[in-house]
């Protein structure tokens, strides 16, 4: 019972930690969007492309996290348990 409590604490540890960087990358994809679209030009297009990159590494390192074993630092399933 209590090894299952410590992998609901870590997997809820895990899930929080893409989430605040997936939030991150897109607001600085928003910002982004938003000032390419109010002055389009060369700085504001290539920072609209960092930050598109920026928002596609974080959501593939989430998937990445997310298929890791809980050993690895990921959230794996673990067997579920006959009743």
């Amino acid at each position: 019972m209590q090894d299952d409590l410590a992998i609901a604490v870590q997997r809820n540890e895990k899930l929080a930690q893409p989430a605040t960087a997936d939030r991150d990358a897109l607001q600085q994809f928003v910002d982004a969007v938003v000032a390419f679209s109010e002055e389009p030009g060369q700085a504001n297009l290539e920072r609209y492309l960092a930050a598109s990159r920026s928002l596609e590494e974080a959501r593939l390192s989430a998937l990445e996290n997310l298929a890791q074993g809980p050993g690895e630092g990921g959230l794996a399933r673990t067997p579920s348990r006959a009743a």
